[in-house]
């Protein structure tokens, strides 16, 4: 009888053990399912907000840019998050191929365009805005560009940059 109380206690325990670990082996199998979807989910947002980035950035592109036309597409690689830039022949425009002044407005379309995406009102500093923009660029970031940034706009610049004509714009 003893023998017998031994041997049904030690097989009440393995089955409890048992249990035990059935349980957790699903709670794992759930938890990694649960895990699978998150990252899917992550996934789908990432890839949604880059697409949302690069209309952004197109857009900053074409208020901009004094060349109507000039950059047609906008792509953002998912893994690298490397910009390209396309003309209306899907050919690629190299970052080498613009100006130091195109540079500057696909800087700050880029900027411009990180902020409008995150949805959150950001607040902008600008060291030597019109530095080495032509008179066409100065004027799109003046009346294009400054007033719609952001709620709080800090420009830095010098008398000459911002003068008395481009204050008053």
């Amino acid at each position: 009888k003893t023998k017998l109380k031994m041997l049904n206690a030690k097989i009440r325990t393995s089955l409890d053990r048992q249990s035990t670990s059935e349980k957790l082996s699903s709670s794992e199998s759930m938890a990694n399912s649960v895990l699978n979807v998150l990252g899917e989910f992550s996934q789908s947002l990432r890839t949604e907000k880059i697409s949302i980035l690069e209309d952004n950035v197109l857009k900053g592109l074409d208020i901009l840019l004094h060349k109507k036309d000039f950059i047609k597409k906008v792509t953002i690689d998912k893994e690298t998050f490397n910009v390209k830039l396309y003309d209306d022949n899907n050919d690629e425009i190299t970052k080498n191929m613009l100006s130091k002044g195109e540079l500057q407005i696909y800087a700050t379309a880029l900027v411009w365009g990180l902020a409008k995406t995150s949805g959150k009102p950001l607040p902008f500093m600008i060291d030597t805005p019109l530095a080495r923009l032509d008179v066409e660029h100065r004027l799109s970031l003046v009346e294009s560009f400054f007033p719609k940034t952001s709620q709080q706009t800090i420009i830095l610049s010098t008398d000459s940059e911002i003068d008395s004509i481009y204050y008053e714009k």
